[in-house]
């Protein structure tokens, strides 16, 4: 059985470990007739190392729908697209890297592209925040017009120096490797169109896998965004196609609001822990939409995986055995090398998925505690060590992943009593463990070049915080550890490559709801409080109630709403304030009610009651707005704005100023033209529109 070999695992280890953490002059329109297309690409694992083929299906037509509409025939040959863009392997052994586009040329060439052109770093060991970019073009003609479409590739992971670039977060905004490498495609693209003298109409067609799959999916958010390609040429988002495989997450919650970067397509398969990072919690997200492969759980999970592994099989140098819901791969299991009490340590009976959210939560809240944390303390030596490692080209690192995994499985039980009896724990025995496994592995290997040095000072940094990680998650820590060897092969192209022929034409069309720029599954596109709900939730004002689900009919409590405005004026100390409620101590909602009284947000039901759980009515939702807008000196409202509404009179005395207010302003409207049903509880999403009314004054 083949054994998992390749530096995009030994990199995936080592960021886990260390806490990491992917034509002009355009030939003559063939009228779209399909065609086979042979794509070489360099595999993303087994121990050989050259390349292999992947059969692809290309055509024009393609291209002439909505690059808003998906399509599982565009889906299957951009993941042709992104694989080609890899530098060939072949060329990085043999010819000191001078066909490096070898790949991408021979693609180009078969679907009719012509100018074909790649930059620099395609033909050369590339630098920590390099990227490789290639190009090409052709004119296809689209409801009787004329359209330059042009391929771009972005190379993904799997490419000596890079590799540094994946750590390179910043304390905050956008993860800045992965910004750095959009920066790098949209100038070479610009100067790609000025160079081969394009102009006109254009279709832009990308792709990137892992890495080149960030960069790709935020070259595709700078598109959606305006940016300009130059004088002479228009792009139409309906004539953007951007697929996105198994991509990291580089931009931020609040750039990827809207349905506008809808025509961004992210392959994700949630098995993959390259698809977690950068991290949820620390602000990170995609854009576009998530067509999430089914994972155990989802209905009809058995009939589609066991499709997946027939396609599997198929493809030359799968890996041996992909087993997608669980860590079962190559024989490996916490179940197997553990037993009696010991053995309850491990997460023995979770999937993947699951796992993952444990382990994201761990290094977010153990590992580095924050994102500033992390820049200022960890993120120099992560990018340095790993573009020090993997930088020069005639190094080897095709067995460090499973030497290193093996030296830990051999001795589990001396690293799993250095992380848990509190003695060691204070020397940094785990640490300097791990260190010597890791190098240990890299001299076996002839990898003889890195700093030592850097190594042992990454890890004398990281020793207690690793030791903390072991402490508040053993279970996680130790299955880990446990399953290095099969951490990475959900990332690996050809699962997602099998997944994606295997599936339904149709399937993933049905998750556009999904992700961080979708909608919940409960809210449509249609539904008239949608773009309050967009609002509210990149805004970080309200959240949904878990499954991907907002609950729009559910009821507004006064305490969840004190909470909305607590938020929004962000969540200031309270440290030194009181408040009279006797029933607001104690819970979640206590720093908001407290806030919310000194600050003359709220008054309370009576003098010593804030009622938390009743349901908020619209009045008192209007007066508590009032009460946050008079802070900033809020135009009191006129009696004759409630004029027209039958039910006016039912506006209690004390709400009728605030009332008269938001109807006044715009803020709330009545629920008819001639009723303000001043007593009604108010919605979650009704609340979302006020929301998004209100802010947006």
């Amino acid at each position: 059985m083949k054994k998992l070999s390749n530096k995009k695992a030994v990199a995936l280890l080592l960021c886990l470990v260390l806490i990491v953490s992917l034509v002009p002059a355009a030939a003559a329109a063939d009228t779209g007739d399909a065609r086979t297309v042979t794509v070489r690409y360099a595999s993303g694992h087994g121990i050989d190392t050259h390349d292999y083929e992947a059969a692809f299906t290309y055509s024009d037509d393609l291209f002439t729908r909505s690059g808003y509409t998906y399509r599982k025939d565009l889906a299957l040959m951009s993941m042709g697209l992104a694989f080609a863009a890899y530098t060939s392997k072949d060329s990085e052994k043999t010819d000191n890297y001078a066909t490096g586009n070898r790949n991408f040329v021979s693609m180009a060439e078969q679907c009719g592209f012509e100018n074909i052109q790649s930059n620099k770093w395609m033909f050369q060991p590339a630098e920590a925040d390099s990227i490789g970019i290639s190009c090409a073009s052709k004119t296809i003609r689209d409801n009787g017009g004329s359209y330059t479409l042009i391929a771009v590739g972005v190379r993904g992971n799997n490419y000596h120096a890079e590799w540094g670039g994946n750590a390179r977060l910043d304390a905050a905004g956008e993860h800045k490797g992965f910004a750095l490498g959009r920066d790098q495609v949209l100038d070479y693209l610009r100067g790609y169109i000025a160079d081969t003298g394009i102009s006109g109409r254009l279709k832009i067609w990308i792709a990137g896998y892992s890495r080149g799959a960030a960069v790709s999916n935020m070259v595709g958010g700078a598109l959606d965004n305006g940016y300009s390609l130059g004088e002479g040429v228009s792009l139409s988002p309906h004539d953007l196609y951007c697929y996105c495989y198994e991509p990291p997450m580089g931009a931020t919650k609040d750039q990827v609001q809207g349905r506008l970067y809808d025509n961004i397509q992210n392959l994700v398969n949630e098995n993959d822990l390259v698809t977690y990072v950068a991290f949820d919690n620390w602000d990170f997200a995609r854009y576009g939409v998530d067509r999430v492969v089914p994972t155990k759980g989802d209905d009809n999970y058995l009939t589609y995986k066991a499709a997946m592994l027939r396609e599997f099989v198929k493809i030359p140098n799968n890996g041996g055995i992909y087993w997608p819901d669980h860590f079962q791969a190559w024989g490996i299991d916490p179940k197997d090398i553990t037993s009696g009490d010991l053995g309850k340590i491990f997460k023995v009976n979770m999937t993947q998925k699951e796992f993952y959210a444990d382990l994201c939560e761990a290094i977010t809240t153990c590992l580095a505690s924050s994102r500033e944390d992390y820049a200022e303390n960890m993120q120099d030596f992560l990018v340095a060590m790993l573009a020090d490692i993997f930088g020069a080209a005639d190094k080897n690192t095709s067995g460090v992943a499973e030497a290193f995994a093996k030296k830990v499985q051999d001795n589990w039980k001396k690293l799993f009593y250095s992380l848990t009896i509190p003695g060691m724990i204070k020397n940094g025995t785990a640490a300097r463990l791990l260190t010597g496994y890791l190098v240990e592995a890299l001299q076996e290997n002839g990898v003889l070049t890195y700093d030592l040095a850097g190594i042992e000072a990454a890890m004398g940094m990281l020793a207690p915080r690793l030791s903390k990680m072991a402490c508040k998650y053993p279970g996680t820590t130790m299955t880990l550890l446990a399953n290095l060897l099969v951490i990475g092969l959900a990332h690996c192209g050809e699962p997602g490559l099998a997944w994606l022929r295997s599936l339904p034409d149709d399937y993933m069309a049905k998750k556009q709801t999904v992700s961080y720029a979708g909608l919940f599954d409960d809210v449509g596109a249609d539904a008239w409080y949608a773009s309050s709900v967009d609002y509210v939730k990149y805004g970080r004002l309200m959240y949904g109630t878990g499954n991907h689900l907002f609950q729009p009919d559910a009821q507004m409590t006064r305490a969840m709403f004190a909470q909305v405005l607590y938020a929004l004026e962000g969540s200031p100390s309270v440290r030194g304030l009181s408040c009279p409620f006797t029933d607001a101590g104690g819970s979640w909602y206590t720093d908001a009610v407290i806030w919310a009284y000194n600050a003359g947000v709220v008054a309370g039901v009576s003098p010593t009651r804030f009622a938390p759980n009743e349901a908020l009515t619209r009045e008192q939702m209007v007066t508590m707005l009032y009460g946050y807008a008079g802070r900033e000196q809020a135009p009191s409202g006129s009696d004759g704005a409630l004029a027209g509404y039958q039910d006016q009179a039912r506006v209690s005395t004390w709400a009728r100023e605030a009332m008269a207010w938001a109807v006044g302003t715009g803020v709330i409207a009545g629920t008819s033209a001639t009723t303000l049903a001043p007593r009604k509880t108010g919605t979650r999403a009704e609340v979302a529109t006020v929301l998004m009314r209100f802010c947006e004054q």
